[in-house]
């Protein structure tokens, strides 16, 4: 919905729609960003929805401030090189790997070098891109995670293959997955 010239975003409204696209003839970063670690998963809704108007230097600062007030560290995923130092300049917590991002090895440089802890998706990986992965972060002593996806949306519970993190934990003990 629009917000009047003068009144500041809600941030109810913003936490509602963040996944960030552009619009037509608008050039923005390939970024999403999801609210991560939760106390209280409750307090962590995902939605599907693409709001086509986030200005990226506008209302994602107040998505940050939202989701930063709840008690919640902020989570970016990049797609392409040149959002790592803007996920970077906007100090989110965390960045996060897509799943198809595990074999873009110029975009996992920029992602190492970044110095923030990483969360990389595993939906779509075969456990040798895994073990790649793990090595590749492990080298570059940079903090990380390995978060079970499987890369169906939505999933139905009898494809969640949760038995995967029970493998992941084995294979790769002392990591967090």
């Amino acid at each position: 919905r629009a917000q009047a010239a003068d009144k500041p975003p809600d941030p109810e409204d913003i936490l509602r729609n963040f996944v960030v696209t552009a619009s037509a003839g608008q050039t923005l970063p390939k970024i999403a960003v999801q609210p991560s670690l939760a106390s209280n998963i409750e307090d962590v809704t995902v939605r599907s929805v693409v709001r086509r108007d986030l200005d990226l230097c506008g209302e994602f600062e107040v998505l940050l401030d939202a989701i930063r007030s709840r008690g919640l560290l902020a989570m970016c995923t990049p797609f392409d090189e040149e959002s790592v130092p803007i996920i970077v300049d906007m100090n989110f917590d965390v960045i996060k790997v897509a799943s198809c991002s595990g074999k873009d090895w110029p975009l996992l440089e920029e992602i190492a070098a970044a110095g923030k802890p990483v969360v990389f998706s595993t939906g779509g990986l075969t456990i040798e891109d895994i073990d790649n992965l793990v090595s590749f972060f492990q080298h570059r002593a940079v903090c990380f995670a390995i978060m079970h996806c499987v890369s169906i949306y939505p999933i139905p519970d009898r494809r969640m293959q949760l038995n995967q993190i029970t493998q992941l934990r084995e294979r790769y003990t002392g990591i967090p997955i």
